[in-house]
């Protein structure tokens, strides 16, 4: 049925006094972009057949919000970094072919039914429309931790820490950014940057989980810390590393871990974290059994080289507390972005979980339908570069474009 938003459309939170300002924020740019969006149906007609029935369609005048919580109300940004046991990010969203209504339990799954609101719409001749009313969607993900890592560091920005180059400033070690950023001084990050990037990202509903790489990415801190680094620059270096050059921790020494440590610490109190991630990817043992220093550690202590990756090492079990029918899905709960040479406009992200997820997600046919091609050539409208899945012509005509069709 099509329905039609009211020139008039407005977003209510009736009952809640002094609202968090990450929700009213949430709220006025979701308006923003309603009244600004000018994507039209990605249809070849772009629904130009369908004029006349959006032209005489009911008007939505109203979408409600309801927080169903009766405990205080906490921020958007607050919630976002909720311990996984209460991160909540569910809603119910109805629209009906009168007044709309928004519930959930924190003001997360607001936010979250918030931006799916703002995607069931389409613009035609000045009229935001869709055909597709009524909606009632119950929605929540399927895992309480869903992630994206993003692996950017053969590039300065935004590179944070690698082998090649440490540009982030950690107070107690910051000569390790002022002697080991492999760019110009103004290519860091600051802990103004970090708080910058954290508020943003919290009000978003985004919690950053931070990585400080270690074991085998560790080369550049021989810029301050020579000591702590074995078979500093071997050669060949494919025979020492998995990446160049080659360089790895001194596992074996005593005042390397103390290091080590306490430099995680410090990373760690720039943020409000509950997760940590030390990485400890890309070792070569090779570095280690043809290192003097190293292998003198180890017969000193008279421990074995796995003995010693014991303190570095760390196990994760993806399966823990799940069904045996969600852990035949638990690859999918984390994206993993690793690009050499990635442009600016090569990711995208969004927060709605409703409309667009990628069929190894839903379980969908791996054919690319409208309702993923919509987020990309919807933020085109509003100013971010994404780019599209395929080429306008396919994402109007889907299936034209597979190589079977």
């Amino acid at each position: 049925m099509p329905l039609c938003l009211s020139l008039s459309f407005s977003i209510k939170l009736p009952g809640v006094d002094n609202p968090p300002s990450d929700l009213q924020e949430a709220i006025s740019h979701t308006k923003s972009y309603l009244h600004q969006d000018q994507l039209q149906a990605l249809v070849p007609d772009c629904s130009t057949s369908s004029a006349e029935d959006i032209k005489n369609a009911k008007t939505l005048k109203t979408l409600a919000l309801t927080l169903l919580t009766n405990g205080p109300i906490k921020s958007i940004s607050k919630e976002a970094i909720a311990d996984l046991e209460s991160h909540v990010e569910g809603y119910m969203l109805t629209v009906p072919g009168s007044g709309a209504s928004l519930r959930a339990n924190p003001t997360l799954g607001l936010f979250c039914g918030l931006t799916t609101f703002g995607q069931l719409w389409y613009n035609l001749n000045g009229i935001m429309y869709t055909l597709q009313a009524p909606f009632d969607i119950i929605d929540s993900p399927a895992f309480p931790y869903c992630s994206l890592m993003l692996n950017m560091a053969h590039n300065y920005f935004p590179h944070v820490v690698d082998s090649q180059s440490f540009s982030l400033v950690v107070p107690g070690y910051t000569k390790l950014s002022a002697k080991g950023t492999s760019y110009s001084s103004a290519e860091i990050y600051t802990p103004a940057d970090l708080k910058e990037i954290v508020v943003y990202a919290t009000a978003c509903g985004i919690d950053i989980m931070v990585e400080i790489n270690t074991r085998g990415h560790m080369l550049i801190i021989t810029k301050a810390y020579p000591e702590h680094i074995a078979c500093f620059k071997a050669l060949p270096w494919s025979s020492f590393a998995n990446e160049p050059p080659a360089g790895q921790l001194c596992l074996a020494s005593t005042t390397t871990t103390t290091c080590t440590t306490g430099l995680l610490e410090a990373v760690a109190s720039l943020f409000q974290l509950k997760l940590f991630n030390t990485g400890g990817d890309k070792l070569n043992s090779k570095c280690y059994t043809q290192d003097n220093a190293t292998q003198a550690n180890l017969a000193a202590q008279g421990k074995t080289l796995d003995q010693v990756l014991d303190t570095f090492s760390y196990s994760f079990n993806p399966f823990a507390n799940l069904t045996e029918e969600q852990s035949n899905l638990v690859s999918e709960a984390n994206i993993f972005c690793g690009l050499n040479n990635p442009a600016p406009q090569t990711l995208t992200l969004s927060s709605g979980r409703a409309l667009h997820l990628p069929p190894r997600y839903s379980g969908l046919d791996p054919v690319v339908t409208s309702t993923q091609h919509s987020p990309a050539f919807r933020f085109q409208q509003r100013g971010v570069n994404a780019i599209a899945l395929q080429p306008l012509w396919c994402a109007l005509r889907p299936g034209k474009c597979d190589l079977n069709a």
